[in-house]
């Protein structure tokens, strides 16, 4: 065989080792290529073209084997053959031509001891102007056992495929219980993937595991989404670096004694900062890993439900408030209509003077009352009743009623607003509420200003009415000033704000088919303005 090398007829390989083909896998391939043999037709390779050209159009084949003295040298191709004849002055010109002029360039020539495997790489792997060519298969002797047509390589190769495909199935099978097995007898590697699934991928908590020094070593995407980060990140951080300055201290404390004495407090709250999430408020529950000798921490964002419940806490003690403030204001008014009343009958009884000093009680009393009736109407508005009202009896309801605060907080109060009344149709209780929060977020603002002005200023544009609640306080910052109209959002301190009181305004504002706005520069106090629409009638209720 060796011989044919020179002409690309490959050598079969040599015989394999132990752990080779086994004799039945052996003579199973053997068996497999003798079956793929179409036919053994053969014809001499001296033999003229005009013969084989007849032996062509009476056999059912593309391509003879060649033989000289019994033995292959190659392949005959129809093809070739009528090429040559079909031409021009072909059939004149290679008619006696010899039959080995019309053999393929490349045969691919076998024995029958070459694995099957080789023969189809080879076969299969052919060029595209070769790779239909039918191949030989010969016995030791490069004698003719038959000629093999490419199209039943390519079903053999599928078939050896659909076999390497189902004992590919069956060693996965095999590998899955052995996986199975092992999963079941390591119980050490099976608490590690329900821990890893259950802090990790399924837990809708934000987890961490910690060290005493508060260095977060492992965390879920859901931390990352509470502390800001991007979910990407993976690499360690160090938690107490977020803590507010005032708890950090603290929360390292906790961290250590917790390693040290696993029987404390198991869960307790801290303020993060967390740059453009703000302060923040997470409840943290935590248990001691003794395998790994790390701190499971589970964080919880608490900040709303803290606020709603100390804002629950404020509602009701404003429904106290409101109900004490409902029932003085009755008892006083019921104290001050006899004084009223006395007053008026002393004035036909004394002199002059003593009249004078009556007009004092009575102006007194009537101003007493007119408080009374705010009180009252603040204590319990009239819900939903719009009317025709003045802007400017509004704000003097307002700057009257907190006449207290404005004198204890040495604030400069100037009024600006026309001679002729601006009328627009509101809620008078609302609109108080609105022009009172804003007067005293003002008041706030200007906290440890020298001189704190307030400038309330009224006027007309078009068809609204506006009101207008300046103040030369701390301003608001640029990053946040989008946000003050949010429900929640105050850059108070938790004990100082709930963060509702604008939100509330807006929201009142819209009610009356206005809108409230605000303009502000860091240091230099801010501007609120709310715009209602002009009342269509000039009577006011």
């Amino acid at each position: 065989m060796t011989e044919l090398i020179e002409v690309g007829i490959p050598s079969p390989p040599p015989p394999r080792k132990e752990g080779g083909r086994t004799g039945p896998e052996l003579k199973a391939e053997l068996t497999k290529v003798e079956l793929l043999v179409h036919h053994k037709i053969s014809c001499a390779h001296d033999l003229p073209l005009e013969e084989v050209h007849q032996m062509f159009r009476e056999a059912s084949a593309d391509f003879f084997a060649l033989e000289r003295d019994g033995r292959v040298t190659g392949i005959c191709a129809r093809s070739r053959v009528g090429f040559m004849l079909g031409s021009r002055f072909g059939f004149a010109l290679n008619s006696r031509t010899p039959a080995f002029s019309a053999q393929v360039a490349h045969p691919l020539v076998f024995t029958r001891k070459t694995a099957v495997r080789r023969i189809l790489d080879r076969a299969l792997g052919r060029p595209a102007d070769e790779f239909h060519e039918d191949v030989l298969l010969v016995d030791d002797e490069n004698r003719l056992i038959g000629l093999i047509p490419t199209q039943a390589l390519a079903r053999l190769q599928s078939q050896l495929v659909e076999e390497q495909l189902a004992a590919l199935r069956e060693r996965h099978e095999i590998e899955r219980r052995q996986n199975l097995e092992l999963f079941q007898a390591n119980q050490a590697l099976r608490q590690t993937q329900g821990l890893y699934r259950a802090l990790f991928e399924s837990n809708v908590m934000g987890v961490a595991l910690l060290n005493a020094g508060g260095h977060a070593q492992g965390h879920n995407r859901r931390l990352s989404e509470l502390l800001g980060r991007a979910p990407e990140a993976v690499e360690p951080f160090l938690l107490t670096d977020l803590v507010c300055e005032e708890e950090r201290s603290w929360f390292g404390q906790w961290l250590f004694e917790l390693e040290r004495d696993r029987s404390l407090a198991r869960a307790r709250e801290f303020h993060f900062e967390l740059g453009a999430r703000g302060r923040r408020l997470m409840r943290i529950s935590v248990g001691f890993i003794p395998e790994t000798g790390q701190i499971s921490a589970c964080f919880d964002d608490v900040t709303e439900q803290r606020v709603m419940e100390l804002h629950l806490q404020k509602q009701e003690k404003q429904q106290m408030l409101d109900t004490l403030v409902g029932g003085i204001a009755h008892e006083l008014n019921n104290k001050l209509t006899p004084v009223l009343g006395f007053a008026q009958l002393l004035e036909l009884e004394v002199d002059e003077r003593g009249r004078g000093y009556l007009g004092y009680i009575s102006k007194s009393v009537e101003e007493a009352s007119r408080i009374i009736r705010q009180l009252l109407q603040l204590s319990k508005p009239q819900i939903g009743a719009p009317e025709v009202v003045n802007l400017a009896a509004i704000v003097g309801d307002v700057v009257t009623m907190l006449k207290f605060q404005l004198r204890e907080a040495n604030t400069l109060v100037h009024t600006l607003a026309p001679t002729e009344p601006i009328r627009v149709f509101a809620d008078p209780a609302q609109l108080k509420q609105v022009v009172m929060n804003l007067v005293i977020n003002a008041l706030h603002a200007m906290e440890g200003v020298h001189r704190p002005r307030l400038e309330i200023a009224i006027n007309r544009q078009g068809g609204s009415g506006w009101l207008e609640v300046a103040d030369n306080g701390s301003g608001i910052p640029a990053n946040v000033i989008g946000r003050i109209f949010d429900p929640f959002f105050t850059t108070k301190g938790p004990d100082k704000g709930s963060g509702l009181g604008l939100s509330i305004c807006a929201s009142l504002v819209r009610q009356q088919g206005g809108e409230l706005s605000v303009t502000s520069v860091e240091g230099q106090g801010a501007r609120f303005s709310v715009r209602l629409p002009l009342a269509a009638s000039d009577t006011v209720a």
